[in-house]
Order: structure tokens, then sequence, then C-alpha cells
């Protein structure tokens, strides 16, 4: 965020393909943007007080930044991979292999698993349960 203004999914963090990531980052931030507004920003009836909008951005990033760095640096890092298995061909055979094995065992390739194991929503409510008022 910067001063009042959010950005959330690729804007904020453009994603590269690897990891196909892009648009579950976008509903990470939106998820997670909300739930900090409902708890930080949101009156009893239902309105918004602009007051702490803020700390709640501040907040808000906080939460995502190494959410989002994490997953982009996993996609980076698996794009190498990829490149190099494009380019040679017995590197690509013994990495379909552990590819395999790793589906086969885990259920998932261990690269995307940050991705997809992550729950926004426990996160924001831990920190939001530890934040000073």
């Amino acid at each position: 965020s910067y001063g009042r203004i959010a950005l959330v999914g690729d804007s904020a963090h453009p994603p590269v393909p690897y990891l196909g990531q892009g648009a579950q980052q976008g509903l990470e931030d939106a998820g997670t943007l909300s739930l900090v507004l409902k708890d930080m920003c949101m009156e009893v009836y239902g309105t918004l007080n602009l007051s702490r909008i803020d700390a709640a951005l501040e907040t808000y990033s906080s939460i995502r930044v190494p959410r989002t760095t994490e997953i982009l640096n996993n996609s980076h890092r698996w794009g190498g991979v990829q490149k190099l298995r494009a380019t040679n061909e017995r590197l690509g055979e013994a990495k379909e292999e552990l590819i395999r094995r790793d589906v086969f065992f885990h259920e998932s390739i261990k690269q995307i698993l940050p991705g997809v194991s992550y729950d926004y929503e426990e996160e924001v409510g831990n920190i939001l349960k530890n934040k000073p008022l």
C-alpha cells in the first residue's frame, strides 16, 4: 500500500507464470484486505470508520508483502529449473521423474505447497488477535 491506496493482485506483485499463483495471490490479497478493514475500520452498525485506515493498510502490507515475496521468489526459482529442463534432455527426464514421485508421495509438487497450503483467514486472525489496539 502507498498512503491510502492499496494494490491487490497482479498490479501489486506481477507474477511469473511458473507456479500459476497469480489469481490465487489476488484472491488472498482481496480476502486479507477485507478482513483487516472489517476488523480495524468497521463500526458496530456496519459503517466504515476511516480514522484507522492508515493503520489498516499498514497491517495489510505487513501481512501480504512477506507472503507474496515468498511466492514470487519460489516462482522465479522454479522458472530457472524449468528453463534448465528445456535445454537439457537428461536433466529434463530426471526432473520429470522427481515430479512424478513428489506427486505420488505428497499429492503435489513441493514447490507449489506454500501456495496451496496457506490459509490467509487463519494468518490474518492470528495477527489481528495479537495486534495492540
